[in-house]
């Protein structure tokens, strides 16, 4: 979905994400990652499809270490970060931001559903002013240990 404007949110308005990460924790509250997020969005004053390819390096802060919340079935993890943005249709690339949230619930202690709530947020990503590319995405995060 895109937009940060009432017209925008609209049913038809919806696309599908494409998210890759891979990350490392600095220590148990402090990570990074560094990842891929693309595919397409639709622009509300056509029905084409507007491919993007958006790479970031991102921040990362484990809420529950930080709060000292010990919950052995979740985590919740902040993001922020940035990184170029390729917008296939206006061929063109911009430094954007993404912020957000995941929450991992653990299915054993390598496999966890995850679930991410973010955003890319930048300058002109579909029409002049700042735009937002909102997600909302599932998967599964499979940790590795070194």
């Amino acid at each position: 979905m895109s937009g940060i404007k009432d017209e925008d949110f609209r049913k038809d308005n919806y696309a599908p994400v494409l998210i890759f990460n891979i990350g490392r924790w600095i220590n148990p509250i402090l990570g990074i990652q560094i990842g891929y997020r693309g595919f397409y969005f639709y622009y509300i004053m056509d029905d084409f499809k507007h491919y993007y390819n958006f790479l970031s390096i991102d921040g990362l802060i484990n809420v529950n270490q930080f709060l000292s919340f010990n919950r052995k079935n979740w985590n919740l993890i902040i993001k922020m970060g940035g990184g170029p943005f390729y917008n296939h249709t206006f061929k063109k690339s911009n430094i954007y931001l993404n912020a957000g949230l995941i929450n991992f619930f653990n299915i054993s202690k390598e496999l966890h559903l995850l679930l991410d709530l973010s955003a890319v947020i930048g300058d002109k990503i579909y029409q002049e002013n700042i735009d937002i590319l909102p997600s909302i995405s599932f998967g599964f995060k499979y940790s590795f240990t070194f």
